[in-house]
């Protein structure tokens, strides 16, 4: 090529070598490795991509767990149940899917019918308990380190496939 044509004709071979060498190289990967290795992860980040490629492989959800209402906890119990399934199976309307909101205003009603003020409180607390309990799981199965057995390996390259 003419040096008329160059479109930088003062650049020298000297000048274009970009490429770092392999000990700069080396360097930086054994300090990444370092850094990498002696930093702890304390608090789970729901916005960091790695937690987000860990939970999409793991299938752990990101979204943290909510304590569910005091009145479905009450609506468990064997009897509370039955109940309420068959009056929703009289209010529902025939065939599609389930009709949510129509569940939790029954379960609300009865609920608020039922149960007195004192036994309230009690509900309340237990409606915590599986709300705090929900969420230490959640933030021990973010946190934990990837599993060695052969279920979860599979279930790992099962997920690699959301990514295509």
């Amino acid at each position: 090529m003419s040096q008329a044509l160059h479109p930088f004709p003062n650049l020298t071979v000297a000048h274009t070598s970009f490429f770092p060498s392999r000990q700069q190289i080396e360097r930086w990967l054994q300090y990444n490795h370092r850094k990498g290795h002696l930093t702890k992860i304390t608090q789970v980040d729901p916005d960091d991509p790695v937690t987000i490629l860990v939970a999409r492989l793991t299938g752990t959800k990101l979204a943290k767990p909510r304590a569910p209402p005091h009145y479905n906890v009450w609506a468990k119990q064997p009897a509370i149940k039955t109940l309420v399934d068959k009056e929703y199976q009289l209010a529902r309307p025939q065939g599609g899917r389930i009709d949510c909101n129509l569940l939790r205003e029954i379960r609300s009603s009865h609920y608020q019918k039922m149960v007195p003020d004192s036994e309230k409180l009690h509900w309340r607390k237990l409606a915590l308990e599986e709300g705090k309990v929900a969420v230490a799981e959640w933030e021990e199965n973010l946190a934990k380190p990837p599993a060695t057995d052969p279920e979860s390996r599979q279930r790992s390259v099962a997920f690699v496939l959301w990514f295509e």
